[in-house]
């Protein structure tokens, strides 16, 4: 089994992380135009060093990651191969390792996103998350 490694954002990892960043939008918001996103890439550049990102590594590659500030996550991002995975709820649960709240917006418009916080709050409410 590859072990994943969630560590904050290195400024070398900043690329992959605004190339995965641009991938994960085009594929979940295909309702909003990739020029929306490729318009906002240096704002994203400037942000996410100054933000709190948390990156997931597997075999020393970028396959996802969270940006938050204080208890709002503005953003969980995880490579599409990699998705159903677990890297989800990984950086989920090293982002409440420091919070003892998260709150997160999720599209409407995004099913797998919307998929993904259900599945999270069904878990919660069990009592394993």
């Amino acid at each position: 089994m590859i072990e994943i490694q969630i560590a904050p954002l290195k400024v070398e990892d900043l690329e992959e992380v605004l190339a995965l960043w641009l991938a994960v939008n085009l594929k979940a918001h295909g309702f909003v135009s990739q020029e929306h996103f490729l318009a906002h890439l240096p704002m994203m550049r400037e942000a996410l060093p100054k933000a709190t990102v948390l990156v997931a590594k597997k075999e020393d590659q970028v396959v996802g990651f969270l940006g938050m500030e204080e208890q709002f996550i503005h953003g969980l991002f995880v490579a599409e191969a990699n998705q159903g995975s677990g890297i989800g709820k990984g950086l989920l649960d090293e982002a409440k390792k420091n919070a003892t709240t998260l709150r997160l917006k999720v599209y409407r418009l995004a099913e797998n996103t919307r998929d993904f916080s259900h599945e999270m709050n069904r878990l919660r409410a069990r009592g394993a998350f």
